[in-house]
């Protein structure tokens, strides 16, 4: 049955509207020449989320470092807050708010580096989580226990200088 609708007919079964659930089949379960992740349907599927490593560590207060791209990973492209691909390598740093309150990440990048706010959300440091990003300084409203991945990234293959500094903000 290659018909949409299979009209009563024995042994027609039609195939599902989208990949969701069948991600990693190697099949192309909803015909729509899309097969596992390369399936829009399969955005969401954990096995096919690009990941980001710690390549900075853990930070909070008070950090501020200088530093390059260039030891970093290309690991993410696809930042949902980004319409302009990402494949430079990037440096991610991890942020879990030990108390609540606002927060100045102060960014300083050349050569088009962005810094992308990704939130946690159970599926580890993915681009999918991405809440923000800019070029220049964020502020955010942390939560205890709320955990960040900001990570520093760029078009085509940007190696590039720039620096970090977070302050917590007394209010």
């Amino acid at each position: 049955c290659e018909e949409r609708e299979c009209n009563g007919i024995s042994g027609c079964f039609l195939p599902p509207d989208a990949e969701t659930g069948l991600c990693g089949n190697e099949l192309d379960d909803d015909r729509d020449g899309m097969t596992d992740c390369a399936d829009g349907d399969c955005g969401d599927d954990t096995d096919c989320l690009e990941r980001c490593g710690l390549d900075g560590g853990e930070v909070y207060c008070n950090y501020q470092q200088g530093l390059s791209n260039g030891g970093g990973k290309a690991r993410s492209t696809h930042y949902t807050c980004n319409p302009v691909p990402q494949t430079a390598k990037e440096m991610v740093f991890k942020v879990e708010a030990g108390s609540s309150g606002r927060v100045r990440i102060g960014f300083q990048g050349s050569s088009g580096l962005a810094l992308h706010v990704l939130k946690e959300t159970g599926r580890g440091c993915t681009p999918r989580d991405c809440v923000t990003m800019a070029t220049s300084d964020i502020f955010l409203d942390l939560i205890t226990g709320d955990v960040y991945y900001l990570s520093v990234d760029g078009p085509g293959s940007t190696v590039a200088n720039f620096s970090i500094a977070i302050d917590c903000l007394v209010e």
